[in-house]
């Protein structure tokens, strides 16, 4: 009887029963903690804070940037005006060339302009610290 009922078929089956037993309990902690984790990251994605800082670095972080700068119309008749559009981020300047009156750092801000003739206005923004960026737009006059 040595050994001999350690090979009784009962005996297999039932290591046979614990084995599968361990795999799934197994696999089962395994699965779950892998979705905690990934639950766990999601919701600090969501965060107050996490969302803060995607909406910061989208208007630029803390570099100097001009989100936007835009003519509407781009032609106009003699006599029509037209609207310059800009948004600017950390800009402690702002300015236009040829000078446009009422310009000042804004994410979003319009101001009317009335050209005689085609006529490229230039951006020119500067933060604290000196740097300057420029951008570049011509309004067309055309007599059609």
């Amino acid at each position: 009887m040595n050994g001999s009922v350690w090979r009784h078929p009962l005996f297999r089956a039932m290591g046979a029963v614990i084995l599968v037993a361990a795999l799934y309990l197994g696999w089962t902690w395994y699965s779950r903690r892998s979705a905690s984790l990934q639950l766990q990251e999601r919701l600090q994605e969501r965060s107050p804070e996490a969302q803060n800082q995607k909406i910061v670095d989208a208007y630029g972080g803390d570099e100097l940037r001009i989100l936007s700068f835009y003519g509407v119309p781009g032609v106009v008749r003699p006599g029509e005006s037209a609207e310059l559009c800009y948004g600017v981020s950390n800009a402690s300047k702002v300015r236009m060339e040829p000078p446009v009156e009422h310009v000042w750092p804004s994410l979003g801000r319009c101001v009317q302009v009335a050209p005689g003739r085609d006529t490229e206005y230039t951006l020119v923004v500067e933060d604290a610290a000196g740097r300057s960026k420029t951008a570049r737009l011509t309004i067309q006059v055309r007599a059609e």
